[in-house]
């Protein structure tokens, strides 16, 4: 339906240039714009039947004006827009050329009611396009801002449990210092029986092979439980750590990946850190699985000790059946022997420890730390452009709010020609 007032708009720019009498009617004839004003709210026959759709066009001569009272010599025909019929226009004036101004005007009413309802048709789509794209894109950058605090949350998470592995890899060197404390203490004991020992040197000529063969044999059982300190310690402790920060960092890759993989081209910058912090988690891996073959050498070395020692008790037990005479003089070595031993023990324990920890697990932990800093750092990087892009998408929205009175420019093109061709005709 036309509605009154841009009829009237349409009516008075029409009749300005052609400098007649112009009428606009809507359905049953009603005439709902003129250029005299007094004429609107009446019924027009001609546009009635127009409207109708019994005739598109309709002249009166100037016989017929003459003939019947009320009517002016002029010519009327529809105004049809996307194959509906919205409207009347007449033309008052000699028939010829009402003719022509009657056509060429309502050609220029239908484009001028086209481009208004086209410009409306794409205000909505506008503001439709700007509220959807607010809504998805806005929720999208929304979800991956919570979801890249969470990762950085988990990050710095990771970063403490790094830095307790330092602190622990510190305190196992600290332990490799009493380790080497207790070493000393045992060399001086061990001279101490090398003194006791050469004073019954003339007493055990006889079993002077069998000594020999028990300080071989002893030698050996020293390095490799030497050997075994320098690669073992507290391993249960370490692996857990690790693989609990293995974990943590595989189950933070895989999030960041499905994040930024629906985040799509915003997302591919953060693409390439995750992939960094899974490749971290698949050395930390790694490192774990070497971790498990050195406790299968430890175990190897240990069984070594004990079948060194077990040559050693046969030797010890050789040589007492020889010299038992002096039995009560090796008791006091035997003592000696006895707290060497425990005290090689206490030193290999320690060792085991701290070597442990600090030829492994500080390497390691060092390494987890840098990866897990630089990985909480490029995370508040993209918490940064995720900031800018909600800004920045803000500002487009406003932007495109601001230009959604878009100027339809073919409908303005071909209003302004046919204001021409209205001129052209006069």
């Amino acid at each position: 339906m036309l509605n009154p007032k841009k009829a009237q708009e349409i009516c008075d720019k029409i009749a300005k240039e052609i400098g007649e009498n112009v009428i606009i009617c809507s359905t049953g004839g009603e005439i709902v714009a003129a250029s005299n004003r007094s004429r609107i709210g009446h019924t027009h026959a001609i546009g009635a039947k127009i409207m109708a759709g019994e005739v598109d066009h309709y002249h009166v001569s100037a016989e017929m004006a003459a003939s019947s009272e009320g009517m002016l010599e002029g010519y009327s025909t529809g105004v049809d827009v996307s194959g509906q019929r919205l409207a009347s226009i007449g033309v008052t004036g000699p028939v010829e050329v009402a003719r022509r101004f009657a056509m060429v005007a309502a050609d220029w009413a239908a484009h001028m009611i086209e481009a208004d309802a086209l410009k409306a048709a794409r205000e909505a789509e506008v503001v439709e396009l700007t509220e959807a794209l607010e809504k998805d894109l806005g929720g999208i950058l929304g979800m991956i801002a919570t979801h890249m605090g969470e990762a950085r949350m988990a990050l710095s998470e990771g970063s403490d449990a790094a830095e307790k592995t330092r602190q622990s890899a510190h305190e196992a060197s600290n332990a490799a210092e009493a380790t080497q404390t207790a070493s000393s203490q045992m060399q001086a004991q061990m001279k101490d029986l090398g003194q006791q020992t050469r004073t019954m040197d003339r007493r055990v000529k006889d079993t002077s092979a069998s000594v020999t063969e028990v300080d071989v044999t002893s030698a050996s059982a020293i390095e490799t439980v030497e050997k075994l300190s320098s690669s073992n310690r507290d391993i249960g402790k370490a692996l857990d750590l690790i693989k609990g920060v293995a974990m943590k960092t595989r189950l933070l890759s895989l999030n960041a990946r499905v994040e930024a993989a629906r985040a799509g081209e915003a997302g591919r910058g953060f693409a390439v850190v995750a992939q960094e912090v899974g490749s971290l988690s698949d050395q930390t891996s790694e490192t774990t699985d070497q971790i498990e073959r050195d406790v299968a050498k430890l175990e190897e070395r240990a069984s070594h000790v004990i079948k060194s020692l077990g040559e050693i008790t046969e030797r010890v037990t050789s040589m007492g059946m020889a010299n038992s005479s002096m039995e009560e003089e090796f008791k006091e070595q035997t003592t000696s022997i006895d707290m060497v031993a425990e005290q090689i023990k206490n030193a290999a324990s320690n060792t085991m420890v701290a070597l442990r920890e600090i030829r492994a697990t500080d390497a390691a932990a060092e390494k987890t730390l840098t990866n897990v800093r630089s990985a909480e750092t490029a995370a508040k990087e993209t918490e940064v452009i995720v900031s800018e892009a909600r800004s920045r998408l803000a500002e487009f929205i406003a932007k495109l709010q601001h230009k959604s009175v878009t100027p339809v420019v073919a409908a303005a093109e071909t209003a302004s020609a046919e204001e021409g061709s209205l001129r052209h005709a006069g």
